[in-house]
């Protein structure tokens, strides 16, 4: 089976400096599921934990650019069914954003083939434009997000399905998109204006296909 979104991307910031941010979050029922969680803050701020109700997300990714932003990735396998709050606890007051999705037939223990993470650090760098490669194979699916120091609307490249586009006022934009996963890796491209980003990418395991028991072999007389 295919690994498919379930339920609505959601996201959510504050732009006045705080050191943490909740967020309601409805997850929806769905076999082998997983929440992702992109979470982007400026300056870089340390990102010292994600929890769904009440329980802890496992960081996969962080990428920053020193005294500039960072972008981190969070997993959660088989969250709660339920509507209750993310909750982002910083390691200093930043202003912060993040997009969360859940996906269905995910494989359970090992969520992810690969992550990867990049910036373009350090400046001047003339190619504004966020772009990462993550380690990828047919039947995955990969996902990317990060934080741009600037308020256009990004255009991703071809092949990519915009998930989230999210404007955080006077301070930066973040964005996250899917692509089906391929041998040997994944790239994200997005257009925008030279500016400084970080990005993170995972390409999700598949769901191990059921285990089919024994049938015992019946003799005809």
């Amino acid at each position: 089976m295919s690994i498919l979104q379930i339920g609505s991307t959601v996201t959510g910031f504050d732009n006045a400096m705080p050191t943490s941010l909740t967020v309601s979050y409805t997850q929806a029922a769905g076999s082998n599921r997983v929440l992702l969680v992109i979470v982007g803050t400026e300056p870089d701020a340390t990102h010292d934990s994600v929890t769904f109700d009440g329980v802890a997300l496992t960081k996969e990714a962080d990428s920053f650019r020193v005294a500039q932003r960072r972008t981190t990735l969070w997993y959660l396998a088989g969250p709660n069914v339920t509507t209750a709050n993310i909750v982002i606890t910083l390691g200093a007051a930043a202003d912060v954003g993040m997009i969360a999705h859940s996906w269905q037939e995910v494989n359970q223990s090992t969520v992810f083939n690969a992550s990867a993470i990049n910036n373009n650090d350090p400046p001047p760098d003339s190619d504004g434009n966020p772009t990462i490669t993550v380690a990828s194979a047919a039947g995955e699916l990969a996902i990317d997000g990060f934080a741009h120091d600037d308020e256009t609307n990004p255009v991703p490249a071809g092949g990519q399905t915009e998930l989230a586009d999210l404007n955080i006022p006077g301070d930066m934009q973040m964005a996250s998109s899917r692509k089906d996963g391929a041998a040997p890796n994944v790239t994200f491209d997005w257009t925008m204006s030279p500016n400084d980003w970080t990005a993170v990418a995972g390409s999700l395991n598949p769901a191990a296909p059921p285990v089919v028991p024994d049938q015992p072999i019946q003799m005809v007389m």
